[in-house]
């Protein structure tokens, strides 16, 4: 009786929850009740670009494991888990209308957050009446954290798992029992690493509290009388993690290729918050709903419950104090940099703080519901009257909450985003059924969410519609081939990897073949006059194949001065003698009200130029190339080199309009001559690869070599691969810090590369101890409370 009255309470939350956010999303006009999208920063930039790709996956269509269309080919199991292992993405497999997809799993995540909240206060000895657990169990799954991390929807796992393991604690020290404890963190890790990474650190804190409160918070007899109890949690907790090292051993081979070793800084001594802020955060009508600042916000009534807890409960003095600071040092996390970082994964995040205080949240609730728990008015009518309009103003101030959240923050068309990707699907069907040629790459100038300013180009949108871009943006880059873009010239950032207008040289050494294109493409030629999404189709008559074979001297460390003059040296290496495809161009600078233009001279012979600016980061600056807006050039993600044009025009201008902030802006302008890039080009193709069969994680091509031969293979570097050449396993070296090279004999030549997930191997022993250690602890742990019992007999 007593587990069906707890169930109809937790269903009631889930069932209420879900009513308000429908009600919100009804009346906001979200998709599907109108065209509201909540596509918005991350959501829109990457998340939906993954779920597109999830479908595919789900559908046979593209690999778990590795993508082509990930960058030029990368190790996709990172990507997996951190944005695309929860349970809830399963169901993209019914559906690719994205939108509807991001509003339906919004809704379920917040229900689902209430449901494992209200199953928390249920077994947890609170003796909570059926209103009070309704009302905290609703506005956990509606508090503000929730809301403001809506664009980061795959941290709100995080936020249904943390009840679960805080009771699987509760269940450790009240009863011994530790198999929730051990079942939830594996799958709270499995759901979203990330977030169960900040529950497992809390955990530490629930534990010490529960136990020091069971104690009456007398440290030394707490210490005594519950190691044994601690030392049962610890193995538990590290039980749990090994078990799941079959899935996040790999991941975090995966990591150490990018973000798992940035030690980019930002582990200063200070506070990046205030009182002030955190007073903020703490109140609906002044809560930023931005998912940039400190969000604690969990209604009125908690918040109100939680000062009572302080202030008017009849719990002891020193239970009260150690809540207290409890509670100050969890805030205090939240502020200070040193102790945010280590809440953050041990890094400084440039944006979205405090991703962990819904254990904060979570925190508060908890003291409102001990102080509810002993909160009675005498007279039961008046009780209920009392907690019905309780019940019904926090409804009502979540909804407000929720619609202030969705309405006013989120403004995406659903209805555009679903036209644009049909007409995206669209294009890459016609160029793959009009390309016989196993390998080619694509990419394109615009994106869904290129801007006005022609800002904001193609990032994930490969692997969302099934072609292959050097473009990628994620937690989890490859530092290898960023390395590489940055050297080429594509961009500057380090944190994602960009490409928007093309740089011929490079373009043509890595295979891309199309563009689409909504600028010109210089050196390309335009196929037809059909365009998808304002884009035109333009072809690289250059294009290269997978691979192709190099000199010895490719395996030599490139220096050189600026991006154009690490092309000519590349090209130099690959065909073993000097190559100058690049020369310099004249140009004249001159500094003005706006900002700054060059007046750039063309060269006589045939030719691109093309040129770059830098520092350009940290001013507010527009490219306009003979007074036409190109893109907004000053901003983290801009691109870095860009076309300036051809040598029909004597003269071109180049300029950078807006507010200067940092001074010394230098222009770096090239031209290509394309004469002696077509030798090159025509040297280098008459010993390429022909590819046979290429799919995400697999790879075979043919190769007649005259002699003894190198061959470089624009597939990046990776342990993860398995080199078969002619039947026999070889080992492959890495190639100017990124590429696969191969040694080849003279003849005929079959090579098949092989995808295999780095570190799966040991993952699985690693799960296997995992499984022993808890099950031998479980055994240690019953023999031994048997034995106490018996002596207490």
């Amino acid at each position: 009786m007593k587990k069906n009255k707890q169930l109809t309470i937790a269903l009631s939350a889930f069932a209420l929850t879900s009513l308000i956010l429908l009600i919100v999303f009804y009346v906001s006009g979200v998709y599907p009740f109108g065209d509201r999208s909540l596509l918005k920063w991350d959501m829109e930039l990457q998340y939906a670009d993954f779920f597109r790709w999830w479908h595919r996956v789900l559908h046979g269509q593209a690999s778990m494991f590795y993508s082509f269309s990930k960058s030029l080919g990368d190790n996709t199991f990172g990507l997996t888990a951190y944005y695309l292992s929860s349970p809830f993405n399963l169901l993209l497999y019914f559906t690719d209308d994205i939108p509807f997809f991001i509003t339906l799993v919004t809704l379920l995540k917040m229900a689902s957050a209430a449901l494992t909240c209200s199953i928390f206060l249920s077994c947890y000895p609170f003796l909570l009446a059926y209103g009070w657990n309704l009302i905290l169990s609703v506005s956990y799954g509606l508090m503000g954290y929730n809301l403001c991390q809506a664009s980061n929807i795959m941290w709100l796992d995080g936020v249904i798992w943390l009840p679960v393991i805080m009771l699987g604690i509760w269940k450790l020290i009240s009863s011994g029992k530790t198999l929730l404890l051990y079942f939830s963190v594996i799958i709270s890790i499995i759901s979203n690493w990330y977030t169960a990474y900040m529950i497992c650190l809390f955990s530490f804190f629930f534990f010490t509290y529960e136990v020091l409160k069971q104690n009456d918070f007398h440290f030394l007899q707490t210490i005594k009388q519950q190691f044994r109890l601690f030392i049962q949690y610890c193995i538990t907790m590290i039980a749990g993690v090994l078990t799941t090292m079959f899935f996040f051993f790999p991941v975090i081979r995966n990591l150490l290729q990018g973000k798992g070793v940035d030690a980019s800084g930002g582990w200063i001594i200070g506070f990046h918050a205030g009182i002030r802020d955190i007073l903020k955060g703490s109140f609906v009508l002044t809560v930023p709903y931005t998912g940039q600042g400190l969000t604690f916000f969990c209604g009125s009534v908690v918040l109100l419950s939680m000062i009572g807890y302080f202030l008017f409960s009849k719990r002891k003095y020193k239970e009260r104090i150690w809540s207290l600071g409890y509670l100050i040092f969890l805030i205090f996390c939240t502020v200070f940099i040193p102790l945010e970082n280590i809440w953050n994964g041990f890094r400084k995040v440039a944006s979205y703080y405090c991703r962990f205080s819904f254990v904060v949240s979570f925190f508060i609730i908890y003291l409102a519901a001990v102080f509810l728990s002993s909160f009675v008015i005498n007279r039961r009518k008046l009780n209920c009257v009392f907690v019905t309009g309780c019940c019904i103003f926090t409804c009502a101030e979540l909804f407000y909450g929720s619609y202030q959240t969705f309405a006013g923050g989120y403004g995406g068309s659903a209805a555009a985003f679903n036209q644009y990707a049909s007409e995206e699907q669209r294009a890459v069907t016609a160029i793959q059924d009009n390309e016989a040629q196993t390998f080619y790459r694509t990419d394109q100038t615009s994106s869904w969410r290129t801007n006005t300013q022609h800002f904001f180009g193609n990032f994930n949108e490969g692997m969302a519609y099934g072609f292959m871009p050097l473009s990628s943006y994620s937690s989890t880059y490859n530092r290898s081939i960023m390395y590489f873009y940055n050297r080429s010239g594509y961009s500057s950032c380090n944190r994602l990897i960009t490409w928007c207008e093309p740089i011929l040289t490079s373009d043509t050494l890595l295979g891309i073949k199309y563009v689409l294109g909504d600028i010109a493409a210089l050196g390309y030629t335009q196929n037809d006059s059909e365009t998808y999404n304002g884009k035109s189709v333009y072809t690289n008559p250059y294009a290269l194949e997978l691979g192709y074979r190099v000199s010895d001297s490719i395996q030599d460390s490139i220096k050189a001065d600026n991006t154009f003059e690490y092309q000519n040296v590349l090209l130099s290496r690959i065909v073993g003698h000097d190559v100058q495809c690049y020369k310099p161009c004249s140009s004249v600078k001159e500094a003005n009200e706006s900002g700054y233009s060059w007046k750039v001279s063309s060269p006589q012979m045939n030719s691109i130029i093309c040129g770059y600016c830098a520092p350009a980061q940290g001013n507010d600056l527009e490219l306009y190339i003979d007074g036409n807006l190109r893109t907004y050039y000053s901003q983290w993600s801009s691109y870095k080199t860009f076309q300036v044009g051809t040598n029909d025009a004597a003269e071109h201008t180049v300029e950078l309009r807006g507010t200067v902030n940092r001074d010394n802006i230098d222009g770096t302008f090239y031209y290509l001559d394309l004469a002696e890039f077509q030798d090159v080009i025509d040297e280098i193709s008459q010993h390429q690869v022909h590819t046979t069969e290429l799919k995400d994680g697999y790879v075979k091509c043919e190769y007649t070599a005259d002699e003894s031969e190198q061959l470089l293979l624009t597939v990046p570097y990776d342990c993860g691969w398995q080199i078969y050449v002619n039947g026999q396993k070889t080992d492959a070296h890495k190639l100017q810090h990124i590429f696969t090279g191969i040694d080849v004999s003279a003849g005929k030549n079959v090579i098949e590369m092989k995808f295999r997930l780095p570190g799966y191997k040991k993952g699985i022993l690693f799960s296997i101890c995992g499984i022993l250690l808890y099950s031998v602890s479980l055994i240690f742990f019953n023999r031994l409370n048997l034995y106490r019992r018996s002596e207490k007999e």
